[in-house]
């Protein structure tokens, strides 16, 4: 039942990250960004009011949830935001999927979960992925861009760490689990908010409707239902088994950006890809 919940998660991240691509390519970034936590927010408030209610165990719960939001919501999506306007979606996708890797490695340093040998072996191929899909042939077309690929890989660790590790340690700590959500949204929300406010964001042109409502879109599949599957099954398994299962999103990832949007992945980014997935895979099934 929890590995049925967090691939159900799986499955609406990629459907989140996929269609970023036409988001971005229809609005402004931070005005995608801003819009995105704030109607999550909206959907989360009354269900958290609705079920277990807004509980705060304490300022220090709460500081590291706010800092989850803002590392996670903030910090991750605008790094993948970066690599995918700079690099295929497949590839910005896998790469940014590397965080059952970085969410099992701080889970066993800070959350103290019994460590996995298999974990290393993971690494590797994990690194081995990365470097394929981060080094470029000269051949290659000039959007290719070394630094969107780093951004992306970034996004992964970023998420890695506030996804899985920061809000597990929460959940273990006194936060239920819709409150540490809100938090998570409104933390994002009000860092977006301030930058769109400093670059000049509020004004009507930078939220086209064709824009909009691709922002709605994935604020629902990715921020609100894709976060509350994947917390609920965080709140039902230890954080260093439960990260590894984000790997299916590679898979998924890589498929709809073919199917949906007609990329056409070159064979170093197929090897890259089956390296990643094989490496989280030999976490999920042998840990």
């Amino acid at each position: 039942m929890v590995i049925a919940l967090a691939l159900g998660a799986m499955v609406l991240w990629a459907v989140t990250m996929v269609l970023a691509k036409p988001g971005l390519a229809r609005m402004d970034a931070i005005a995608y960004g801003f819009i995105r936590p704030i109607f999550a927010s909206l959907l989360i408030l009354p269900y958290a009011l609705t079920t277990s209610g807004l509980v705060f165990p304490g300022v220090g719960i709460v500081a590291i949830a706010v800092l989850g939001g803002f590392v996670d919501m903030f910090v991750g999506v605008a790094l993948f935001m970066y690599g995918m306007k700079r690099v295929s979606a497949h590839e910005t996708g896998t790469l940014s999927n590397t965080a059952p890797f970085w969410g099992v490695l701080v889970s066993v340093i800070w959350l103290r979960e019994k460590p996995e040998p298999v974990t290393f072996a993971a690494a590797a191929l994990v690194v081995a992925g990365a470097y394929f899909l981060t080094s470029r042939r000269k051949s290659q077309p000039e959007h290719s861009s070394l630094l969107g690929a780093l951004a992306a890989l970034g996004a992964g660790i970023s998420w890695g760490v506030a996804d899985t590790a920061m809000a597990k340690y929460c959940l273990t700590h006194g936060m239920p689990r819709p409150t540490l959500h809100l938090v998570y949204m409104l933390s994002a929300g009000t860092c977006w908010g301030i930058l769109a406010a400093l670059r000049g964001r509020f004004a009507r042109k930078y939220y086209p409707w064709h824009g909009v409502k691709i922002a709605l879109l994935t604020a629902f599949t990715g921020m609100f239902a894709g976060m509350l599957l994947w917390f609920i099954a965080l709140e039902r398994a230890p954080a260093s088994v439960l990260s590894p299962t984000r790997g299916a999103l590679t898979l998924f990832v890589f498929i709809l950006s073919v199917l949906v949007l007609r990329e056409k992945p070159s064979r170093r980014s197929g090897l890259g890809v089956a390296l990643v997935a094989a490496g989280v895979a030999i976490v999920s099934f042998l840990t």
